[in-house]
């Protein structure tokens, strides 16, 4: 319930303030991110170490040797071809997230609950999404990924509805979180809406989820997230300060997205090859 009482609490103060301007909501994200979001997956050595059997250094070395592998062929990606860059990272998202309901939900409303924080938000912020999705990718035809998106806004959110509505008699907590992030992807603003959904809802749940299976205790879960939570500041820096110059936007925008993407990939085939484990263990 914590999740859907910041939701309600975001909705209620978007109503009271002005909007903001773009660079503070961009470090308002910025430092969401890193401080609520980034740590879940810093997290993913302790779910490596069990799934794998990460026993001696050659394996821990091939893991992580792997794992970069994986974070860099993104950004080249990215560098290459921004718009394919873009279409399959956002497709990933949909994917990963959808996993952040309880199991047994309708894959359905898993679906459409892993792309709403990707499609909602333009059914009423088009521009701001296109605008965003242009400083990502260096060029215009965010747009018309923006423009194709809001077609699909509005359907999504009346199938969002009406899952929410069939799980209320069967599951009412699911049906009330995938209210609220209807809610806040739909009505606040693009950033504001990813990153609390990003923080609050996705990234806190990995976190619980982890405690659970690995019985790791917070000691132990704040130890082994220092490391990477480390070098993701530094690479973080190196790309401030040898990416093109651009406006302050733009290079907060593909700091923050670019190193998401990078290290949702690898973080994603852990997570997932986990799940198919224990689905077919189920």
């Amino acid at each position: 319930m914590g999740f859907v009482g910041v939701a309600l609490a975001a909705l209620f103060l978007s109503l009271l303030l002005p909007p903001l301007a773009l660079e503070s909501v961009l470090l308002i994200v910025l430092a969401l991110v890193a401080l609520l979001g980034v740590p879940h997956g810093a997290l993913d050595p302790i779910f490596a170490k069990k799934l794998y059997r990460l026993t001696s250094t050659l394996r821990w070395t091939v893991f992580l040797g792997v794992y970069i592998l994986l974070a860099c062929c993104v950004v080249v990606a990215w560098w290459y071809a921004p718009l394919v860059f873009l279409g399959v990272f956002l497709v990933l998202s949909l994917v990963h997230f959808s996993g952040d309901l309880r199991q047994g939900t309708p894959i359905l409303a898993q679906v459409l609950y892993g792309g709403a924080s990707i499609v909602l938000p333009a059914a009423l912020h088009q521009e701001e999404l296109g605008q965003l999705f242009t400083l990502l990718m260096g060029d215009e035809r965010g747009h018309s990924m923006a423009f194709a998106l809001h077609f699909l806004a509005w359907p999504w959110l009346a199938g969002l509805v009406l899952v929410s509505l069939r799980l209320l008699k069967t599951d009412p907590q699911t049906a009330i979180d995938i209210g609220a992030v209807a809610a806040i992807t739909t009505l606040l603003s693009p950033l504001l809406a990813f990153a609390i959904f990003f923080c609050c809802m996705h990234s806190a749940r990995h976190i619980v989820r982890t405690k659970m299976y690995t019985a790791a205790s917070a000691r132990v879960m704040v130890s082994v997230a220092a490391g990477p939570l480390i070098a993701v500041a530094v690479a973080g820096c190196a790309a401030w300060i040898f990416l093109p110059p651009s406006a302050m936007d733009a290079r907060v925008i593909q700091i923050v997205f670019v190193g998401l993407a990078a290290l949702t990939v690898p973080h994603m085939c852990l997570v997932e090859r986990l799940r198919w484990a224990r689905w077919h263990q189920n």
